[in-house]
């Protein structure tokens, strides 16, 4: 085994990965302490957000060919 160093690019990506990681984990506990009753009426008004975002994007790039993936 060599004795390599990790390259910028892989450096990146682990700190990427920890803080994507950091944030899907500590989500829940954030949306619980600020709405606290009202966790369950945010999370699923977040999500219809999401899907709202996600059809228009969606809606929006079907006319371009490049980006035909549904």
């Amino acid at each position: 085994m060599s004795d390599k160093k990790i390259g910028n690019i892989e450096a990146i990506a682990l700190i990427i990965t920890i803080m994507v990681n950091h944030i899907i984990l500590n989500l829940p506990k954030s949306i619980i302490h600020s709405t606290s009753s009202g966790a369950i009426l945010n999370v699923l008004f977040i999500s219809l957000v999401a899907l709202v975002i996600a059809y228009l994007v969606s809606h929006l790039l079907k006319n371009f060919p490049r980006f035909r993936y549904f």
